[in-house]
């Protein structure tokens, strides 16, 4: 009668589920959808940021100014008042989203520093607070007006191009004397324009300091939590993967238990930059076997017996004979699939 191997299936699928109903796996989801709001922002002013650089850095652009390149000075408006204007609206999502997050998770008074912080960092600040006003004078106002001003080297002849808010046109909307801060910031600026450049690296810098400090503080109010759960997501995965070593080690034989290769043993662990760095050493080279235990280790503490395990498998160049899991390239599929693309 053959022997077979019975695995650890059901274990595994009872920590899968148990992995799924920690209450904090729920309060991580929630962590992360903050992340999402803060990645956001990040990108719409690296947006707004990159293509001021580029107007004002770019040589094709010491023409923006002519009154031959009209078409062209109007297509930059118009894009930098579509960047200013997400910019300004992802500023307050962010805002927005952060106070929700605090209502909800700390209502029993865990995060008392919070408001203390808020307060300091952005509800007195002048600057801050005029540009989370900008959005709703934006959403209302509709697009920005803004100026482009241009001074001249006379020594290069070197242009350098500028771009601001018009003050008259700020002050036309009598929303800002509703918030004493936004006020005192547009009555400080001693120009004819709010300088856009300047603005928002100024905010950016307040918005780095809050969110490092918030992010930090959350880390240390969850750490339990986060612990709790980081120690279970252990318990899987290393279970998981000792469980598909000892399927290989009880029968070590390609064309009867496809092997899973490195790809298979650690999916949804390592990141495919980290598997294309594994695939560019030779199968079953120590290079490759002390990279995949490093990336482990980086990751876990692991047992001295599941590493000996992973370096008795790795070693071996059949494990990686059939990989399941390496992603075919489009070519490859349509090798495999003759006709699939055809109409009927």
């Amino acid at each position: 009668m053959p022997e077979y191997y019975h695995g650890r299936n059901a274990e595994i699928v009872a920590l899968m589920d148990e992995l799924r109903n920690m209450p904090e796996k729920g309060l991580l989801d929630e962590l992360q959808a903050l992340d999402v709001s803060i990645y956001i922002y990040k990108r719409n002013h690296a947006a707004i940021t990159e293509f001021i650089s580029w107007l004002q850095n770019e040589p094709s652009n010491q023409d923006l100014w002519h009154m031959t390149t009209k078409q062209k000075s109007r297509d930059c408006h118009y894009e930098l008042a579509r960047l200013l204007q997400n910019h300004v609206a992802s500023v307050k999502s962010l805002v927005d989203h952060t106070r929700r997050m605090t209502e909800r998770l700390y209502a029993d008074g865990r995060f008392s520093d919070y408001q203390p912080k808020v307060d300091e960092v952005f509800k007195e600040d002048p600057l801050v607070q005029f540009v989370q006003c900008l959005r709703n004078f934006l959403l209302h106002g509709g697009a920005a007006r803004l100026v482009f001003q241009t001074s001249v080297d006379p020594k290069t002849e070197f242009a350098a191009n500028n771009f601001g808010l018009p003050i008259e046109h700020l002050r036309e909307n009598k929303g800002w004397f509703k918030n004493p801060r936004a006020k005192e910031y547009l009555a400080s600026v001693a120009t004819d324009a709010v300088n856009i450049p300047m603005l928002i690296n100024e905010y950016d810098l307040k918005v780095g300091e809050f969110y490092g400090w918030f992010s930090r503080r959350q880390q240390e109010i969850h750490a339990d939590e986060i612990a709790r759960y980081a120690a279970k997501n252990r318990e899987f995965f290393l279970l998981q993967i000792e469980d598909q070593l000892d399927r290989w080690f009880f029968n070590p034989n390609p064309v009867e238990n496809p092997a899973p290769s490195d790809r298979g043993l650690f999916l949804l662990l390592f990141d495919v930059s980290e598997f294309e760095q594994l695939e560019q050493m030779p199968a079953g080279s120590p290079q490759r076997t002390d990279l995949a235990v490093g990336f482990l280790k980086a990751r876990f503490e692991i047992p001295s017996d599941l590493e000996d395990k992973v370096r008795r498998a790795c070693a071996d160049p059949n494990f990686f004979r059939f990989d399941l899991f390496k992603p075919k390239t489009m070519e490859e599929w349509m090798m495999e699939n003759p006709g699939e693309d055809e109409a009927e």
